[in-house]
């Protein structure tokens, strides 16, 4: 029976607000293999952990991110949008992620695109994950040349090529490779019955996202994928817990 790892995507983003320090501390008490993040770099070089390009749907502050300074986006309310009770939560930088995750659970990290745009931005990854060697990283993206980046400096851990196999799956599969990526991640809607073959005679992994629903992430436990994402982590690890119990690898009946 393959393992499965359950992936909480932006944290729990179905139970606080997606990419803040409360959003990864719920994912990790649920439970969760590793927690799933957005990072954008500010005007003075620090990775920063938001998924929009801009500070409008998920702050209080308005315009690019990358035109503001750390204490500017510091300064911001992160929480309110999804609720009163998380005013104080602000914009986490990279490196507090890793030191909440610390011996808790892995990371993984998402350079939104075009992160190839800012020169440092492998760099920047890769530096905390040499220095937090301990932590299980995954970096993740849709840019091709920050991920090959990537790899150059950190050849022994994973990374993965976010798709949503518009090009069809073999055209992502030669994507992945060329890209230095051991993770082919998709988007569990475009889902081809083809993959598992095609990925398997790349010796890709394949990993799946954002699968919510339980009816989804029952079938997809008769996959043969390494991780499910999701904003609901409970759901998916009920799933897994209920799997082994039966010690089936295939699909259940809800």
């Amino acid at each position: 029976m393959n393992h499965i790892s359950c992936i909480g995507h932006r944290g729990a983003a179905g139970y606080a607000p997606e990419n803040t320090l409360a959003s990864f501390g719920r994912a990790i008490q649920l439970g969760v293999d590793y927690v799933e993040c957005d990072f954008h770099i500010t005007a003075d070089g620090v990775p920063v952990i938001i998924h929009d390009e801009t500070l409008d749907r998920t702050t209080s502050g308005h315009g690019p991110v990358r035109e503001k300074t750390l204490a500017e986006v510091k300064a911001l309310d992160a929480g309110s949008w999804h609720g009163a009770e998380f005013a104080r939560e602000k914009v986490p930088t990279l490196r507090e992620l890793f030191e909440l995750a610390a011996g808790r659970a892995g990371v993984v990290a998402e350079a939104k695109s075009p992160a190839s745009q800012h020169p440092d931005a492998p760099q920047l990854l890769a530096g905390l994950v040499k220095e937090f060697a301990h932590i299980p990283v995954i970096a993740i993206s849709v840019d091709d040349a920050f991920l090959r980046r990537f790899r150059e400096l950190c050849p022994d851990v994973s990374a993965g090529l976010l798709s949503n196999l518009r090009e069809g799956p073999r055209r992502a599969v030669a994507r992945a490779v060329r890209a230095s990526c051991d993770i082919l991640s998709v988007n569990f809607k475009q889902w081809d019955k083809r993959l598992p073959e095609q990925a398997a005679r790349a010796g890709l992994q394949l990993a799946v996202w954002t699968v919510n629903k339980p009816e989804d992430i029952a079938a997809f436990l008769s996959e043969d994928i390494a991780s499910i994402t999701t904003d609901y982590p409970d759901r998916v690890l009920e799933h897994l817990a209920r799997r082994r119990r039966n010690g089936s690898g295939g699909s259940e009946t809800l």
